[in-house]
Parts: structure tokens; C-alpha cells; sequence
């Protein structure tokens, strides 16, 4: 019964769904900044939900030489499935502008990974 309440704790917050949202328009995995960016957050309060994400057993993360990569998980189960399934299905015209920003950003991707982080000079024309 705990791992359901835990699933719906981590989309009770703006944020962490529009995480969840976003992750999965991406269909690929994403670095920090790359969430920070898209999302326009700071790196704290990203990192801070997705330490909660994680924890809820939303997401997985891979660590590539400095970067951290965050996906979603393969569902375990139908109720997981149609938790990422009803968030896959909000409407898009109210993630517009996240879009746009993670479409931007990835653009600045080589070989499909991140190469422009935080501080960097691509990041500040977003």
C-alpha cells in the first residue's frame, strides 16, 4: 500500500509533475540542466524534486562522467502504467512553453548527450 501513496505523493507538487511531463515528452533521458532549463528552476529546487521522484519510484538515474542522467522507470505494474499514462495525457497547450525550452536545449545536444551545462554560454540564450 505504501509504494501507491508514495507514487501519489510525488506528483502532488507543480514541479515534480511537470518533471514527470516533461521526461516523458523528452523520450530520452535528461541531465540536471537540461530539466533545470526546460523547467526554468533553479538547480536546488530540481535536484530537491528529484530526490523526491526518485524516492517515490518514478525515475531511475545514470551517471555518466560529471553528468546525471534522470529517465523515467519501466513500469512494474498496471497501476504505475496508467499513473504515467494520465500524465502523459494532460494536455499539451499547458506544458507550451516547457516544450519549446526543452526543444531548444536538447538542439545543443552531441552524439545525444549533454555537453553545455549549467553556467554555460548556449544555456543563457534560452
Amino acid at each position: 500500500m505504501e509504494e501507491f501513496v508514495n507514487f501519489f505523493k510525488g506528483l502532488s507538487d507543480r514541479t515534480r509533475l511537470r518533471t514527470i511531463w516533461l521526461l516523458n515528452k523528452a523520450n530520452t533521458r535528461l541531465c540536471v540542466c537540461e530539466i533545470m532549463d526546460s523547467l526554468n528552476e533553479n538547480q536546488y529546487n530540481v535536484s530537491r524534486h528529484l530526490k523526491v521522484l526518485k524516492s517515490a519510484g518514478f525515475l531511475k538515474e545514470e551517471k555518466e562522467g560529471r553528468w546525471v542522467y534522470y529517465s523515467l522507470i519501466n513500469p512494474k505494474n498496471r497501476f504505475q502504467e496508467l499513473i504515467l499514462e494520465a500524465v502523459s495525457a494532460l494536455p499539451e497547450e499547458s506544458f507550451e512553453e516547457i516544450s519549446e525550452r526543452l526543444k531548444e536545449r536538447l538542439s545543443f545536444r552531441k552524439n545525444g548527450k549533454c555537453v553545455a551545462g549549467m553556467k554555460s554560454e548556449e544555456c543563457y540564450k534560452i
